[in-house]
């Protein structure tokens, strides 16, 4: 399969569960927020600082242009896959690889949320770009002007959607501006590592008692009536939450536990989607970090500590609810794969490991 042919195969996929979960899915259950924002339900808010305002105006407006049904949806579907594709663009890898990338970027769960208006498309496409960005500086190019200026509103939009996925992608362009110095890559690394865990601590402790209080609403997100769809505590402090966090962060990310696929079985495959999706994640960390019985210090923690920060954000949005769990991963779930299939796989890539 080469790169043009991925390409397509993923633009007919989408296409075709833009239809499947407009029409099935959200025949037999509400579609997320979808719905709402093309009918325009969030416009009495008025505020361009609520992005669900922001959805609902646009989501209005292609329903007016377009009427109420699954073409409204294409805009954000293809803005979406724009971003994939500028993150796609500059990698070269074998046939094999490409029909690889193509079958863990068409999982279910991701074709359906990202081929509907939503947040999730916005956030392919804000991903995508800073893939782009990423690849271009581990390449070893350096950023024009241009590049800078694209950089820097990309990462206020993502900020501004998603403040959850600000020290993920934070880590990686630390590591990204750094990939290509020939010094002591475990200093770097060290280095790079220390500051992020000092600052991490640093802001929780001089946000405890607000982050305290947060955290003990947080589950109010989730339903109008402030229940749990999941049965479990709400966390009463920062250090309850994150004593939790280990086991939180891939119940979080997989969506239903094992047990909740057993009760309800239209939830199993959704289950063993989210395995494999934990298994091939790890796996491609190590394939692009190991290679010839090396480890490549750099690469490994660029990934393995970005993946742990992504899932540190999906650990609060997912932990009440297998639903959420199972949709907002598919916000960065493209722009991880793009990344580790570009180090694992791409016959460019130019690791440096300086000891």
């Amino acid at each position: 399969m080469s790169k043009k042919q991925f390409f397509v195969s993923l633009v007919l996929a989408k296409l075709l569960f833009s239809f499947i979960s407009w029409y099935v899915i959200g025949g037999m259950t509400q579609l997320g927020d979808t719905q709402s924002y093309l009918s325009g339900m969030f416009l009495y808010r008025n505020d361009w600082s609520s992005t669900a305002f922001i959805m609902s105006y646009f989501g209005k407006m292609f329903s007016n242009i377009v009427g109420y049904n699954v073409i409204a949806n294409f805009p954000l579907l293809f803005i979406g896959l724009a971003g994939i594709w500028l993150g796609v663009k500059k990698i070269e890898m074998p046939a094999p690889y490409w029909l690889m990338f193509l079958l863990v970027m068409c999982m279910p769960s991701t074709l359906m949320w990202t081929s509907i208006h939503s947040k999730e498309a916005v956030l392919n496409a804000l991903l995508g770009v800073l893939a782009y960005l990423l690849i271009h500086k581990i390449s070893g190019e350096d950023w024009s002007v241009k590049h800078k200026v694209v950089l820097a509103v990309t990462y206020l939009m993502i900020a501004f959607f998603k403040p959850l996925y600000v020290p993920a992608i934070s880590w990686f362009l630390l590591y990204a501006m750094t990939y290509q110095i020939k010094v002591k890559k475990v200093f770097i690394t060290l280095t790079l590592s220390v500051l992020g865990i000092g600052l991490f601590a640093l802001v929780i402790h001089l946000f405890y008692d607000q982050l305290s209080t947060y955290l003990q609403l947080f589950h109010r997100n989730f339903t109008t009536k402030g229940e749990l769809t999941r049965i479990g505590n709400v966390w009463q402090s920062v250090d309850e939450f994150l004593l939790s966090a280990l086991s939180g962060m891939f119940i979080s990310f997989i969506g239903p536990t094992f047990m909740e696929a057993v009760k309800v079985i239209t939830m199993l495959p959704f289950f063993v989607e989210g395995l494999a999706t934990v298994f091939i994640i790890f796996y491609l960390i190590l394939r692009a970090s190991v290679k010839q019985s090396e480890l490549y210090v750099h690469t490994f923690f660029m990934l393995f500590g970005g993946v742990i920060l992504f899932l540190l954000a999906q650990y609060p949005v997912g932990f009440f609810n297998p639903g959420s769990a199972i949709r907002y991963k598919q916000s960065f779930l493209p722009f991880l794969f793009t990344i580790l299939f570009y180090l694992a796989y791409d016959i460019r890539v130019r690791q440096v490991n300086v000891s």
